[in-house]
């Protein structure tokens, strides 16, 4: 599924994921966006995919014991990502550029987490 700007004007919008998928999906974000997803407590979208390399800049909001699937974020923007407790990552997590705000609950799995370039904050176990 891709969201795309046409135009060139800047966009701000929301994507929330309430109810499991374990189906295959791809969210790809193109263009002058600035996507703010949250995904609720207790989601399995571990099939889900997040290509947000090409945004201004992605905020992304996982609840408690959430599973998601591979997340790219902007490259040149910031990303802005908390990350509740029990959390499981299925895939690659890369940020790249941008100056990163990442905070991650207790007891949460990850595959690999890429920071990239900028000034970054990494906080780990800390309960949201």
């Amino acid at each position: 599924m891709n969201f795309v700007a046409d135009g060139g004007i800047p966009a701000n919008f929301d994507v929330v994921i309430n109810d499991s998928d374990v189906n295959t999906l791809t969210l790809k974000f193109e263009g002058d966006l600035t996507p703010n997803m949250t995904v609720a407590d207790n989601v399995n979208a571990s099939s889900i995919t997040i290509d947000a390399k090409s945004t201004d800049a992605m905020n992304l909001t996982a609840g408690n014991n959430v599973q998601l699937g591979t997340f790219d974020g902007s490259v040149t923007g910031a990303d802005t990502i908390s990350i509740g407790n029990g959390f499981t990552a299925t895939g690659a997590w890369k940020t790249a550029g941008g100056d990163d705000d990442i905070t991650i609950g207790e007891n949460a799995t990850f595959t690999s987490i890429e920071t990239g370039d900028g000034a970054d904050n990494l906080t780990v176990g800390e309960p949201r």
